[in-house]
């Protein structure tokens, strides 16, 4: 089953700023999410505490939040952001 990817406004946002400051990793999440289509649950990915449906994906020092409706076989891209560094 194929899924369709709808971009959230937030989501679209965050991946223009990401690809103003790191066009690398911009490029890997462009990728990365396209994947979602064919795999919405990929390797890697975690549910988000208390939620069954949003999951998190960590790509390189991104991070993409995306919803995935199996009724309507149809993945959200909620954000796009940055990893906070720690330390």
């Amino acid at each position: 089953m194929t899924y369709t990817i709808v971009w959230h406004a937030a989501a679209v946002a965050g991946l223009l700023r990401l690809r103003g400051d790191d066009p690398a990793t911009a490029r890997s999440v462009r990728v990365a999410v396209s994947a979602l289509a064919r795999d919405p649950f990929p390797d890697g990915s975690n549910g988000l505490h208390g939620s069954l449906s949003v999951r998190r994906l960590r790509i390189g020092l991104a991070r993409v939040l995306y919803d995935v409706d199996d009724d309507l076989s149809c993945v959200g891209i909620l954000t796009v952001g940055r990893v906070a560094r720690r330390g």
